[in-house]
């Protein structure tokens, strides 16, 4: 994550060491991954997926975010979702880099439940060590 944050793809553009220290990166990701998988499975009960595809369409999530929220040169993978519904909720809101800000007006609670739903009804990506061509 460390990598990615100060040499960005895409329209992120690069956090340097002077705005966030490796060890404020650190932490912010073992924030991330303490955040316990089962939160984000029980909220996800609370979203309709398949307007969630509509919705993700609708607002444009995929022109940056690819189809299936995969991710793109102009924006990071998004689906499926590694953090909670709460976590993307905020982000949102308040978003960091390029992403402008979705306030409650524009997309409600209800149509994000429903966006996060479609996004966690992919199959998470394959682990690196399990792709053969990877591991040559």
């Amino acid at each position: 994550m460390i990598s990615y944050v100060r040499q960005p793809t895409g329209k992120m553009p690069p956090v340097p060491n002077s705005t966030a220290s490796d060890k404020d990166l650190a932490d912010v990701y073992s924030f991330l991954q303490s955040i316990p998988p089962s939160a984000a499975s029980s909220e996800n009960s609370h979203g309709d997926a398949a307007n969630g595809k509509k919705l993700f369409a609708a607002y444009g999530c995929y022109e940056c975010h690819d189809r299936q929220g995969q991710g793109a040169s102009t924006a990071p993978r998004i689906g499926p979702p590694g953090i909670s519904l709460v976590a993307v909720l905020r982000y949102v809101r308040q978003p960091t880099g390029q992403m402008p800000p979705y306030t409650a007006k524009f997309v409600s609670d209800q149509d994000l439940a429903d966006i996060y739903a479609y996004l966690s009804s992919f199959p998470p990506p394959a682990p690196a060590a399990n792709i053969p061509l990877l591991n040559q």
